[in-house]
């Protein structure tokens, strides 16, 4: 079990999605993975809990799709914002955000939510991870994949080779 800490703004987190996405995909089919995936909109600036960039827009969003339920749509939504960060993100709000979750299969009561939602809720999402990353580890960047309050790949793993394109297999060895 660990959590995936990313920004949706971040392009170091889309490359670990490009190279992860589908290693993490297969071992939590498997059943030998549990990932929490963890919001962060550091990016949009110091102030978390007061921004209203495109993180904050996609923590908010993908919150709301998120309590749905609807984790296929919310796989292939996180999938697609992160495959497509660089065209997505200078331009995206949550209207958008949700408007491709309706592409991807959202039920219309659910797009609906996500574009009500309120962006206070990406702040607090947002907020609360950052918190508990730097609870945690006492620092907050991201990519950031954390098992048992300690950052993976660890020192051992580092010395030994493996870098953090390897997390899924160091984490379900």
């Amino acid at each position: 079990e660990v959590d995936l800490y990313e920004d949706f703004s971040c392009p170091h987190c889309a490359d670990l999605a490009k190279s992860t996405d589908e290693e993490m995909k297969q071992a939590i089919e498997d059943g030998k993975l549990v990932v929490h995936v963890r919001t962060l909109n550091f990016l949009d600036g110091k102030d978390v809990e007061n921004q209203d960039g495109y993180s904050t827009k996609a923590a908010a969003a993908i919150s709301e799709l998120a309590k749905s339920g609807d984790v296929k749509t919310y796989w292939n939504l996180r999938d697609y914002m992160m495959q497509n960060q660089q065209s997505v993100v200078p331009q995206w709000g949550i209207e958008d955000i949700a408007d491709q979750a309706k592409e991807l299969g959202a039920e219309d009561d659910v797009v609906e939510s996500m574009k009500d939602v309120d962006i206070k809720q990406g702040n607090k999402v947002a907020k609360t991870n950052y918190d508990k990353l730097d609870k945690e580890t006492g620092s907050v960047s991201s990519p950031r994949i954390v098992q048992n309050g300690k950052d993976v790949p660890s020192e051992k793993d580092q010395k030994a080779g493996k870098n953090l394109g390897d997390w899924v297999e160091i984490v379900t060895q």
